[in-house]
């Protein structure tokens, strides 16, 4: 069976100097028993600024009853995240993998700023 992702969403849903949590959805084609979501979060990255890159798991989620069927979401902790500002553009990289029936269907690729809300 052949799968792809056909839609994708980062959401931070906590924020501080201390850490950050991420959810992240993907929408494949079919979701059956053996469809697996994968990923990690990478970073941080800026231009101009040295860093050292890191690579966070992002985890799955249980399924929540309310959510639809074709939805797949995993969740991934920074401990100490570099922030975003118009200074110093840190950015994250989230990557996804979709697997079918053992075998990496697809795979996608976002980028992620974590900026405080004004």
């Amino acid at each position: 069976m052949a799968n792809a992702i056909r839609k994708t969403a980062v959401e931070v849903r906590r924020l501080s100097a201390a850490e950050a949590e991420v959810w992240v959805t993907a929408e494949p084609d079919a979701v059956t028993s053996a469809t697996e979501l994968r990923g990690r979060l990478t970073g941080p990255r800026c231009p101009g600024v040295t860093t050292v890159e890191i690579a966070y798991p992002l985890r799955p989620l249980p399924r929540a009853a309310e959510e639809p069927a074709n939805v797949l979401t995993l969740r991934g902790l920074i401990p100490e995240p570099n922030l975003w500002t118009e200074a110093t553009p840190f950015v994250y990289d989230v990557r996804l993998e979709l697997w079918q029936d053992g075998k990496r269907a697809d795979v996608a690729t976002l980028p992620v700023g974590l900026k405080q809300p004004r």
